[in-house]
């Protein structure tokens, strides 16, 4: 797939965007509307160099005042759907571990003024509600299977 941007900028830089958990990638795929059955393709993605995102390499701690939109995400995160941010140079991909935050900054845990959502959490901690998976070619990816759950 490729990275076409319909649901936001992007919050950890610019690709096509996978969920390796079924429940998390649920929250993208609508039911339809007779059979109340959502699907999900299931893919195979080669990964040669990942960069794991993390609050605390990847967060401003200190929040420019002049764009308070991007206040509790990523620096990989433009603000901007028009606007991408690469990935980390030298790496083909970034995975990160995430959690929801409402509007608390990921890194120092003060207000933001807005709801950013789901975003990094440290990689060696147990508290990843999800993992996020963003390659930069969309040719790294093959569609397997679409499975189909009713919810």
């Amino acid at each position: 797939p490729r990275s076409l941007r319909t649901t936001d900028c992007g919050y950890f830089g610019a690709g096509s965007y996978f969920a390796l958990e079924v429940e998390y990638a649920l929250r993208y795929s609508r039911p339809d509307p007779a059979s109340g059955e959502c699907a999900v393709i299931l893919y195979l993605v080669s990964v040669s160099q990942a960069r794991v995102i993390t609050p605390e390499r990847d967060y401003r701690r200190d929040e420019d005042p002049s764009t308070p939109q991007l206040h509790g995400f990523s620096r990989y995160c433009s603000g901007n759907p028009d606007t991408a941010v690469a990935l980390a140079p030298g790496c083909d991909a970034h995975f990160i571990p995430v959690k929801y935050y409402g509007n608390m900054h990921p890194l120092t845990g003060r207000a933001t003024p807005r709801d950013v959502d789901y975003q990094a959490v440290d990689a060696s901690c147990a508290k990843a509600e999800g993992h996020e998976l963003v390659i930069g070619n969309h040719h790294r990816c093959i569609p397997v299977a679409v499975v189909y759950f009713k919810i």
